[in-house]
């Protein structure tokens, strides 16, 4: 057995345990040979996922329909997305990746992404991210403030 971790380490213990010093996305290969011949497996390993986002349009008038894109790398198996007020928060979990939003009250508001990987989890928060102005008008079509 001959194992590379790809990270510049590697072991010919049948069984080795291997700590990785970074996160990141590794290819790890283990090579057999044998009387047969020699048969080789690899596998990528991700280390905690880094969250990171953006919304297609950050203000506007109620009802505001925001599109939220993850570009989180480290490989995510899940997302929660929090909406937040000054009044308070507002969570949801999405698959896959993406998120849409319709702010349907006039607000500033927090916008929180927390990935999570087998090998751990990571946020992202953009305070006051969204605002959201009331589209109140009179009778003569005159906005009110």
């Amino acid at each position: 057995c001959y194992w590379d971790f790809g990270d510049g380490d590697n072991s010919i213990e049948q069984s080795p345990k291997h700590k990785f010093i970074k996160s990141g996305e590794y290819n790890v290969t283990l090579t057999v040979i044998n009387k047969a011949g020699k048969s080789t497996v690899n596998t990528t390993v991700y280390g905690p996922p880094v969250a990171n986002f953006h919304a297609d349009i950050t203000s506007g008038e109620t009802p505001l329909k925001v599109n939220f894109t993850s570009n989180s790398t480290g490989n995510p198996t899940q997302y929660f997305w929090i909406f937040e007020t000054q009044e308070g928060k507002d969570w949801h979990s999405f698959h896959p990746v993406n998120a849409k939003h319709t702010f349907k009250e006039p607000g500033v508001y927090t916008i929180t992404l927390v990935v999570i990987n087998d090998a751990g989890h990571n946020f992202s928060t953009k305070p006051n991210y969204i605002t959201v102005y009331s589209n109140e008008t009179d009778n003569d079509n005159k906005i009110i403030f």
